[in-house]
């Protein structure tokens, strides 16, 4: 799994943020090696009706990830219960 939030720069662009003037330059490891990203801080992460707050991120160039993954900087904030198929979040702090 994903340490941090991960998009790639479209979806970054979508959502307004300006990674090259906010973020700073870092190296991530993905299952396709070593790709340069920023590193950002996203005011808030909202799946559903749970919104985190002041959540680190990174952004990559090119299509990857297709879609936003949920990392560590947010699920590490939340507790994750799963009930058969239904799987559910609660802020801890």
């Amino acid at each position: 799994g994903a340490s941090m939030v991960a998009m790639n720069a479209d979806q970054s662009r979508r959502l307004g943020i300006d990674f090259r003037v906010v973020g700073e330059t870092v190296t991530v490891v993905t299952a396709s090696g070593r790709v340069e990203a920023w590193k950002v801080r996203l005011n808030n992460v909202k799946v559903g009706d749970l919104e985190v707050r002041q959540v680190d991120a990174v952004v990559m160039y090119g299509d990857e990830p297709s879609t936003t993954l949920l990392g560590m900087s947010y699920l590490g904030k939340v507790e994750i219960n799963n009930n058969g198929q239904l799987m559910t979040l609660r802020l801890i702090y």
